[in-house]
């Protein structure tokens, strides 16, 4: 018990300083004004990945702000989902916005609290987003886990459900507009891009 204690210290304290986490700042203004696009799956193209059935229902892509970021190592989802962020997009990109709301992750949960908010409770539930990713190789892993909290980040992946050899289900929410228990997206991640070079390019251009 004490070794196993020392190795979740060592990883915690490896993820501190090896892996914290920056964060990208832009000012004032909606830098993502477009929504996750989402098409359904009409054909079975299901598919086994590690010990877990993948079972596509739609495709997502989008572009978004990243929130947070929690890095998962010991629950029973993480051989599956190591990584989870919570990102917007509307208003829910803008920092003038963001900088009233506080913004937390944990137990694979995205969590927000607000006093004083520029925009409705229920823009903040339609405009962000807790996603499970599921990297589909090394390299989308390795880009995910360099993102920081305020990347502006293109994603495009699947929408899946995941069914654990013991039964068990975790389904992908089909909708953007939901809250609560089972509203994260389970995403089988295909493609990963985090954009801020391009935009800081182009509010420089802006600006001259």
């Amino acid at each position: 018990m004490r070794k196993i204690l020392i190795i979740a210290s060592i990883i915690l304290i490896l993820q501190f300083v090896v892996f914290r986490e920056k964060k990208v700042e832009y000012g004032p203004g909606v830098m993502v004004p477009s929504v996750p696009v989402q098409v359904k799956i009409e054909e079975d193209i299901s598919f086994r990945y590690k010990s877990f059935n993948i079972i596509p229902m739609a495709t997502i892509d989008m572009t978004a702000k990243i929130l947070s970021k929690k890095n998962y190592y010991f629950d029973e989802e993480a051989n599956l989902c190591p990584i989870d962020i919570a990102v917007g997009w509307g208003n829910m990109s803008d920092e003038s916005v963001l900088k009233n709301i506080d913004i937390t992750q944990s137990n694979r949960w995205y969590y927000w609290s607000t006093e004083n908010s520029e925009i409705a409770r229920r823009e903040i539930q339609r405009s962000s987003a807790n996603m499970h990713l599921i990297p589909s190789n090394d390299s989308i892993k390795e880009a995910i886990n360099k993102t920081g909290t305020g990347n502006i980040v293109k994603l495009g992946g699947i929408l899946v459900t995941a069914i654990m050899d013991n039964g068990r289900r975790w389904s992908s929410s089909l909708t953007r507009v939901d809250t609560g228990a089972d509203s994260c997206e389970l995403i089988w991640v295909e493609n990963y891009e985090i954009l801020d070079m391009n935009i800081k390019n182009n509010i420089s251009n802006a600006s001259n």
